[in-house]
């Protein structure tokens, strides 16, 4: 299972950055894709890791998480659901952001928990990245096509 965990971690920030590829560029259905179709997969696979490692795997977060408020704080659920975001790139980048935040506490969480390792140089890379590319002016995102 750890290389599972290695593999999602590895995958969820590698794409994270196509993602702000995408916004940058204002290819927004590119960056959705990227979100929705790469991204999210991983990000669900966390946050099931992270109610079995509190329940001892015992329950199931159920088909597309459908059953995760049982397991979850209010307020994480609630994150989570701000991370379902619309077309608006602004709204992107927020969701893009949520999601970041929310899936290092998990992994740190689940890394600490079974005892795997943590590539955590990655994850503050591609968050320093993502910050840089979000705080890019607009004008100097269009001329950098």
């Amino acid at each position: 299972m750890e290389k599972e965990f290695q593999d999602a971690c590895n995958e969820f920030w590698f794409i994270c950055t196509n993602v702000s590829k995408g916004l940058v560029r204002e290819e927004v259905t590119y960056a959705k894709t990227m979100l929705e179709i790469h991204v999210r997969p991983e990000f669900m696979k966390m946050i099931e890791w992270y109610i079995g490692t509190r329940t001892d795997f015992s329950v199931s977060a159920g088909k597309g998480g459908k059953f995760m408020n049982k397991y979850l704080t209010a307020e994480e659920y609630t994150k989570i659901l701000t991370t379902y975001g619309d077309y608006n790139i602004n709204n992107i980048w927020n969701s893009l952001f949520v999601m970041t935040d929310l899936f290092s506490g998990y992994s740190e969480w689940v890394a600490n928990k079974l005892n795997f390792a943590y590539n955590r140089k990655e994850q503050i890379n591609v968050i320093s990245y993502l910050r840089e590319q979000y705080q890019t002016p607009v004008n100097e995102r269009l001329t950098s096509k």
